[in-house]
């Protein structure tokens, strides 16, 4: 089993068989951000971005958290609109040096949206990248007003290109990020992002990391596992039960995952559920 060291981010209220890549790709780099979350880069053949997959997290002048997973397609030229769940990207690759821009828009209850845009730079090198992010997302209410502004500030990314490392996505639109031991004795990374709906309603979204999962002479690795987390004021706990499983070979991987979040109180009565159910992911290099 894994051990985590992971950022989260909260918003309340706001493996299977190896799967083709699909389409060509001349790289893909893979890794985190300072926030402890994966993001994987992929470039197309042309040495050009192809997608972006990560997640981020930011602080709003409310108080509150506003988490962010998505991945970012490359685009040509805006589209006339953006509609949520639509997340293009604008960028270019000039002498290893990489500068963009990314648009993105959600819809939430009462006529309430956000409207988030967010710049990277970076350099690209042959066996790893690194570079800055930033994301900003302004909260509209119906009339059209700004009743909240949420900043990441400048964060750092580092990755890494090669035979060990794998970058793709889920079903769910969010980063996965593999790493593999040098001897492929074991996965000594496995990073990936997950969101899910609650009972009582509300929502949830992360960014994890672990590592130290035994890869078999197939490439097959997994596990299931529960993390428990006390709550500091003594009121209860979160526990997080984890279903991991996947197979990497030369190129590609994918493989499922499920996370299941049971908050309880301190008499150890069930306060609130958080389920992902069965998600998928793949991954290449």
């Amino acid at each position: 089993m894994g051990t985590t060291s992971r950022a989260v981010t909260i918003a309340v209220g706001l493996a299977g068989v190896l799967a083709s890549s699909g389409g060509a790709s001349a790289a893909v780099y893979g890794g985190h951000t300072s926030q402890g979350n994966p993001i994987a880069i992929t470039l197309a053949k042309s040495g050009q971005v192809k997608k972006i997959a990560l997640d981020w997290s930011a602080a709003c002048s409310s108080g509150q958290t506003y988490p962010f997973g998505a991945v970012l397609t490359a685009r040509a030229k805006p589209p006339s609109f953006i509609g949520p769940g639509d997340n293009p990207l604008f960028a270019t690759v000039k002498r290893g040096k990489l500068k963009g821009t990314a648009l993105a828009t959600e819809t939430f209850d009462n006529n309430v949206s956000a409207a988030i845009s967010e710049k990277v730079t970076g350099r690209l090198k042959p066996k790893s990248a690194s570079g800055t992010w930033s994301g900003h997302v302004d909260i509209v209410d119906g009339a059209g007003t700004t009743v909240d502004r949420c900043d990441t500030g400048t964060l750092r990314w580092k990755t890494l290109r090669g035979p060990t490392v794998y970058g793709g996505s889920t079903t769910q639109g969010e980063p996965v990020v593999v790493q593999t031991s040098k001897d492929r004795s074991q996965v000594s990374y496995f990073g990936f992002g997950w969101h899910a709906s609650c009972t009582p309603p509300g929502f949830v979204e992360f960014g994890e990391d672990f590592g130290h999962f035994p890869l078999t002479g197939s490439g097959a690795f997994g596990d299931s596992f529960t993390d428990d987390y006390p709550h500091s004021d003594g009121s209860g706990k979160s526990s997080y039960t984890y279903s991991v499983a996947g197979k990497v070979g030369k190129s590609r991987g994918a493989g499922n995952l499920s996370v299941r979040l049971l908050e309880t109180n301190a008499t150890g009565a069930t306060t609130g559920t958080c389920d992902t159910s069965r998600v998928t992911w793949s991954v290449s290099r």
